[in-house]
């Protein structure tokens, strides 16, 4: 057991859908120590962090159906004119 040490911690609770009950963010202590960075700075940060895990995935989805579907309608269209 180590006696002695503190961590500073942000604790965020998660939304009634989300996949996790919390997450926890140790702070770096050299940011603690430096100064310059208040507590509602690093409250934003930990909520992007928490927020931005889905939205690059459902873009990435998004981005890749659009030439799916003009593929399909090639296809399609190649088959209607050909036949």
């Amino acid at each position: 057991m180590v006696k002695g040490i503190t961590r500073q911690v942000i604790v965020i609770r998660g939304e009634p859908d989300a996949p996790f009950d919390q997450a926890i963010f140790l702070v770096r202590d050299d940011i603690i120590s430096k100064g310059g960075i208040t507590e509602d700075l690093l409250l934003k940060e930990a909520k992007r962090a928490c927020r931005s895990s889905e939205q690059p995935r459902m873009l990435h989805r998004l981005l890749w159906s659009f030439p799916g579907a003009a593929a399909i309608g090639v296809i399609w269209l190649i088959t209607v004119f050909l036949t």
